[in-house]
């Protein structure tokens, strides 16, 4: 909420991390999209790229949201907010490093945001706002294919149609984690449950299993590719000893689909 809040009284556009995805409601007017090499928006990239300012609040730079670090800090100044004080510069050096806990730093910088405003003292940023929202509105990708096979772009606005807003997603690695934030859609903090960076295949599964015993009144939906699926597959007798339901989409390409992806680039196959 100080996050949304923080972004209102600016004016500032968002873009989450992977990890933060559901921060700012996706059709919040100030979302400005994912950025990185994978889990990305384009509209996300474009306004990363176009930016000449980038405030990160409790973010590591990881690679797959940076992609290369001398392309994503060219012409911009950086200030890098985290409590742990060893992810400040780790990645690359911020103009400026602080350490505090995210929230607590958000609600200085709210109280002060709101200060000038109600001042006449903060800048009108609404031209730059326009700008991103109007990348996000002519920048989407194609998801109406109507090929059969399914192809996995339909699945996921399928997907967007057949479950609420309040739908928590839960995946691990793959092709299908990588479209799925491409294509889907999240609305509320901690809706999105992934391992990050990891690849811990199987993962999913008891995952979605234990965000259920954690909240058993969420709607939940776990999302993998064959083989993930098939990886930890008899967690499912877990689930049903212990009942707890929950809905499993698996988009099946009958391969390690990201793998061979790999392979293919070192003409491997």
């Amino acid at each position: 909420d100080l996050l949304i809040e923080f972004a209102e009284v600016t004016g500032v556009p968002v873009i989450p991390t992977l990890m933060g995805w559901g921060a700012i409601p996706d059709d919040h007017r100030l979302m400005a999209g994912m950025c990185g090499l994978q889990t990305s928006h384009r509209y996300g990239n474009a306004t990363m790229l176009a930016a000449d300012f980038v405030f990160g609040i409790g973010n590591r730079w990881a690679n797959r949201h940076t992609g290369s670090v001398d392309v994503y800090t060219k012409g911009k100044k950086f200030i890098h907010v985290d409590i742990e004080p060893t992810q400040i510069g780790r990645v690359f050096a911020p103009d400026l490093g602080l350490v505090s806990d995210a929230g607590a730093a958000l609600k200085i910088l709210l109280d002060v945001a709101t200060e000038w405003r109600t001042a006449g003292k903060l800048r009108d940023w609404s031209g730059w706002a326009k700008e991103c929202q109007q990348r996000k509105k002519t920048m989407k990708r194609k998801t109406h294919f109507e090929q059969v096979p399914l192809k996995p772009q339909r699945v996921y606005e399928e997907m967007n149609k057949a479950f609420a807003r309040d739908t928590t997603y839960v995946t691990t690695i793959g092709l299908s984690q990588i479209a799925g934030a491409q294509f889907l859609h999240v609305y509320k903090p901690r809706n999105w449950i992934n391992c990050g960076q990891a690849g811990p295949l199987g993962w999913t599964l008891p995952a979605a299993l234990g965000v259920r015993a954690a909240d058993p009144d969420r709607d939940i939906v776990a999302l993998s590719g064959d083989y993930d699926f098939q990886f930890m597959i008899e967690e499912l007798a877990v689930g049903a000893q212990h009942k707890l339901p929950y809905i499993h989409v698996v988009v099946n390409n009958a391969y390690l689909g990201l793998i061979r992806q790999a392979q293919r680039g070192f003409s491997m196959l």
